[in-house]
């Protein structure tokens, strides 16, 4: 269980309090910054189902385990998240600050539907709220960017 606690704590990041979906979201958007631009969008969609995949089975292992909906350490989340958010962003650091800015208003927010999985227990619901917060940020982002020029 060490192995797949320190995945979905990207390697400890969750374990930072207070808001540790927050750092989770700055250390996966910091890591991201450096190589996500560089990627084919067919690599990058490749990537995103993965670790979602890989989310959901090791998220669901952990709740199961640890008889704990939605542990505060589980961050994977967080880096699917970022990873929609910022799909379509050049290496421009300001649109990535508005890109974590964004994803964090709308993860707190937990919009209908994402309040919905919020609730609900199992690996699936933990990256799924998420993910659809995601798309909400990465569609307001990129109606920001649209217009401001």
């Amino acid at each position: 269980m060490i192995i797949q606690k320190a995945i979905v704590s990207l390697f400890g990041t969750g374990y930072i309090k207070p808001f540790s979906a927050s750092w989770g979201s700055l250390a996966a958007g910091i890591f991201l910054f450096f190589f996500w631009p560089g990627l084919s969008i067919e690599i990058k969609l490749a990537i995103i189902f993965l670790t979602f995949i890989l989310g959901v089975v090791l998220s669901d292992q952990i709740e199961k385990n640890g008889r704990v909906h939605d542990p505060h350490f589980i961050v994977i989340d967080e880096l699917v998240g970022m990873m929609i958010t910022c799909l379509f962003l050049p290496a421009l650091w300001w649109q990535w600050v508005a890109g974590f800015v964004l994803f964090r208003i709308f993860d707190v927010a937990k919009l209908w539907p994402a309040s919905v999985y919020d609730k609900k227990t199992g690996g699936f619901a933990v990256m799924t709220d998420d993910v659809l917060m995601a798309f909400l940020s990465l569609s307001t982002l990129e109606v920001v960017l649209y217009v401001i020029g």
